[in-house]
């Protein structure tokens, strides 16, 4: 990198962009993010803006704004190739001693539908829910019934249609099957099924695709799933890095690719490459596709293996499954809560939750139990908190763990 502060480029300014340009600049680097777009936004919460439960101005906020108080510099301009030490963008070179391509995903779309992938694709949905120019409220055909679908469907009404034959198909029946039975309460929803009715308004949620066109242009190995890199987050051509959405994810059991695009990936992917673009070590060991959401007013999380996924992979898992509260049940405030924990051999592989309250705890929790290697004991044996107005006891965790391990002494 020579004397001085090393040069760090940056391109694109997703959740990954943005998290490795804070990255690199406390690490010492002089950092400039090269964007397409004026501002930056989180997309999770796209949903409830279309519905109203956000405002745009608390969303979307101008990118000077955001590295205001910073050295970090931005360039509105569109890279097209990276070309040695330096950015080819179609207005100006951007030299640099590291890179980090951040240049996120595209949405799939069916026929003339609309995707959901930039605040423009949400102002549009916005406007077509509240009646646009003829004033008449429409309701959409809202066409994959993954999690983006539902939340859609449970924000703006209409018709979810899913081509496999349960809404949620990467959770266990018993999850995606009561959660259908709530969403179906105020929505129509059409499983099994591709053919779409007829509508003005379709929404596809049916998935997207790594931006590999940099990459590609610039002689970057890439895949189906994305742009190649190493456990540093390291392109195949030197000096440049990528993180977020564009690379090939890696499943953290079989280090197989994989697709997966997830937020709090991309954030952390984005740290890890702007520590490692200013001489860092840090390590990422791939994705455990860890996700919650509220729909109908219930919550939903999954992290790991499902018992589908586990099976698809070659696992012969053990699960554990309880139905009990989120407190005790004198407490008025308990909640129902359903958790399902699946084993290979010893080691917890999967989790899946759904309940009133909590589930975020538990999914978190449970990731980090995979992360570290636990096993069946080790849940059982876990130290655990306990307040009435707050949690119960024995914790869930530990009764779910502890069912699996009669499951397992049963053959």
């Amino acid at each position: 990198m020579g004397k001085g502060k090393p040069r760090v480029a940056i391109i694109g300014c997703g959740d990954a962009g943005l998290s490795a340009a804070f990255a690199a600049a406390k690490s010492g680097a002089e950092v400039t993010v090269i964007s397409n777009e004026l501002d930056y936004y989180p997309r999770c919460p796209l949903p409830y803006y279309i519905s109203g439960k956000i405002d745009r101005s608390d969303l979307v906020k101008p990118l000077r704004q955001v590295f205001k108080g910073t050295d970090i510099q931005v360039i509105f301009d569109k890279a097209v190739k990276i070309c040695g030490d330096a950015v080819i963008c179609e207005k100006t070179n951007v030299r640099f001693d590291k890179a980090i391509i951040a240049t996120g995903c595209n949405a799939k779309k069916i026929s003339d539908s609309l995707s959901l992938r930039s605040i423009g694709d949400a102002d549009e949905m916005k406007k077509r829910a509240k009646g646009g120019k003829s004033g008449k409220q429409e309701k959409p055909v809202i066409i994959g019934g993954g999690m983006l679908g539902c939340e859609l469907a449970d924000e703006l009404g209409g018709t979810l249609i899913e081509a496999k034959d349960r809404i949620l198909p990467n959770f266990d029946p018993e999850f995606s099957e009561a959660m259908q039975k709530e969403l179906s309460k105020k929505v129509k929803i059409l499983t099994g099924t591709t053919k779409v009715p007829k509508s003005d308004f379709m929404i596809s949620a049916v998935g997207v695709s790594p931006d590999t066109s940099l990459a590609r242009a610039s002689g970057i190995k890439c895949s189906e799933f994305g742009i190649v890199v190493d456990n540093c987050l390291q392109t195949s051509m030197p000096n440049v890095y990528a993180a977020g959405d564009c690379i090939e994810e890696r499943c953290f059991f079989t280090k197989k690719p994989m697709h997966s695009y997830l937020g709090p990936q991309s954030e952390r992917q984005g740290v890890i490459a702007g520590v490692n673009a200013t001489g860092g070590d840090m390590r990422y060991e791939g994705s455990l596709n860890a996700v919650v959401a509220k729909i109908c007013g219930v919550e939903l999380g999954i992290t790991g293996l499902c018992s589908m996924s586990a099976e698809e992979r070659g696992m012969k898992t053990t699960f554990g499954r309880i139905t009990t509260k989120t407190k005790p049940d004198y407490d008025k405030g308990a909640q129902e809560l359903i958790l399902k924990m699946n084993f290979d051999g010893e080691k917890l592989v999967g989790c899946q939750a759904m309940g009133g309250e909590s589930v975020d705890g538990i999914i978190n929790l449970a990731s980090y139990a995979m992360q570290h290697g636990a096993t069946v004991d080790d849940l059982i044996n876990m130290a655990y908190c306990f307040s009435p107005p707050i949690c119960s006891a024995p914790n869930p965790i530990i009764l779910c763990a502890e069912n699996a391990k009669r499951r397992m002494k049963r053959g």
